[in-house]
């Protein structure tokens, strides 16, 4: 086992792999001891038998006065997630604009970060509406929110556009592990028909390499655990994943002794900030364990569950912290979580809706299906909350991961039952401390039609992206 450095442009993406590169390390089987005053490689990670474990940002990998050249540069960051099937708009939207705005019922999970959000309305997404096209507003909904093009109608061809993740993940991409990440929580369909003569492939993806090549997501968090964690791309890396779970072992087990090597060379406060990531890492994988049903004594006959937990909030919630901690390792800086498909049926037994989501989503005006819709609002809020507190907890330099993050959340819908695309319920949050910080604490008004495209032009600009053109954008929002 060997501390190493591992050098990002010699790993593979996402595009290339299911699982990623993560070789990439320097030769010779021991590790050189750090000379005094030498600052630790941001790019150092702990490698075992099939595990690969990116180090969190430390004190350590930062200058000092016994130290030469500048400090790391704290790269922005942008997460782009999706919610299906609109919201309930009345409970969403703040009743008064500016700043110190008083929080909705929908967002009132957001309350004690509400310095570090935003609340934008009228945003529109023209290229969603039917322009000819008639029916199949749901499949334009996703497939126009990040690409800002109108879908092509028709089952059998798929042509949109490149979407802003990707333009975002073509310029940073190189400089990480993953160029991005594209995760879900729903089972995608790569073919077929679903929505009114427009391919399936729209419905279940908001993330678009090109304009006629969805990124695949991943929804199995064991899969996701695997993909960031594990050593390599080849069936070595899975068949050790294997013989660990077989022999009941964590990961993390094995890559004791470069921790133990690594903690010599550390301070105090680095220390805790490797037991606290560790131990969240151990937590995630007891998790995934416990939810997949690795201890459980099955029945002859029976079926091992796939991995994928039961409960929509305890799914999503693996997904964001999984997110949360390929962020703060530097393992991707762009990424997408599409948190269910359009059209999706979903029910929540956890907070006593057990009424597919689309089907309360067509409303009709009916008091019990506004209180429902808002139920589910507000648990999809909550775990964007807690996934935006655990960012905030992270210290990066002086200031917070979320403080570098910039994370987007919203629907291509605004009200289900209208299936309408202007005034789209959309919410920033974090980025505050990025070199042009977004502004923050506000509730912003923007004029009748205003493009979404203008905000995703924003966000790539602060991502060192300069498209000639997106969409129908006119200009980089005022954000």
């Amino acid at each position: 086992m060997k501390l190493r450095r591992t050098t990002a442009h010699s790993a593979a993406t996402n595009d290339e792999t299911a699982t990623g590169d993560a070789t990439g390390a320097s030769n010779g089987s021991r590790r050189t001891p750090r000379m005094l005053g030498q600052a630790l490689d941001r790019r150092t990670a702990l490698h075992g038998i099939g595990a690969f474990l990116a180090l969190p940002l430390l004190e350590a990998m930062q200058p000092s006065a016994l130290r030469l050249g500048p400090a790391p540069k704290v790269p922005p960051r942008l997460v782009y997630v999706y919610v299906p099937n609109g919201v309930h708009m009345p409970a969403w939207t703040p009743e008064r604009e500016g700043r110190n705005f008083p929080t909705s019922r929908i967002l009132e999970p957001l309350g004690d970060l509400k310095k570090k959000v935003a609340v934008l309305s009228g945003l529109t997404h023209d290229k969603a509406r039917a322009n000819g096209d008639g029916p199949g507003d749901h499949a334009r909904a996703a497939a126009t929110w990040l690409t800002g093009t109108q879908a092509f109608k028709d089952s059998s061809v798929l042509r949109c556009g490149i979407s802003a993740d990707q333009l975002a993940a073509a310029e940073v991409g190189h400089e990480t592990r993953f160029r991005s990440l594209e995760l879900g929580c729903e089972l995608g369909q790569g073919s077929g028909e679903c929505d009114s003569g427009y391919a399936c492939a729209y419905n279940f993806n908001i993330s678009w390499k090109s304009a006629s090549q969805p990124a695949t997501q991943e929804v199995n968090p064991r899969k996701l655990f695997d993909r960031l964690f594990g050593e390599a791309t080849s069936a070595e890396s899975a068949a050790a994943a294997a013989l660990r779970r077989e022999r009941g072992k964590s990961l993390l087990d094995y890559v004791n002794d470069e921790v133990r090597r690594l903690r010599k060379d550390l301070g105090g406060n680095d220390r805790q900030k490797i037991e606290e990531y560790l131990e969240g890492l151990r937590e995630i994988e007891r998790k995934i364990d416990f939810d997949s049903g690795d201890d459980l004594v099955l029945p002859e006959g029976s079926t091992k569950p796939t991995g994928i937990p039961k409960r929509f909030s305890d799914h999503c919630r693996l997904m964001y912290q999984m997110l949360a901690l390929a962020l703060r390792t530097d393992q991707t800086r762009v990424a997408t979580f599409m948190y269910l498909k359009e059209v999706s049926g979903r029910t929540y037994p956890e907070i006593d809706v057990r009424e597919g989501h689309h089907a309360l989503s067509h409303h009709g005006d009916n008091a019990d299906n506004h209180r429902k819709l808002e139920k589910i609002n507000t648990l999809h809020v909550s775990l964007l909350a807690e996934f935006l507190r655990d960012l905030d907890s992270v210290v990066e330099d002086r200031d917070t991961l979320l403080d570098h993050t910039m994370v987007c959340y919203g629907s291509g819908i605004s009200d289900g039952d209208k299936h309408n695309h202007e005034d789209l319920p959309t919410l920033l949050a974090g980025g505050g401390e990025l070199k042009r910080g977004l502004k923050l604490d506000r509730h912003e008004q923007y004029k009748k039609d205003t493009p979404m495209n203008d905000l995703h032009l924003a966000l790539l600009d602060r991502m060192g992206v300069e498209p000639k053109e997106f969409g129908d954008a006119e200009r980089a929002l005022s954000i």
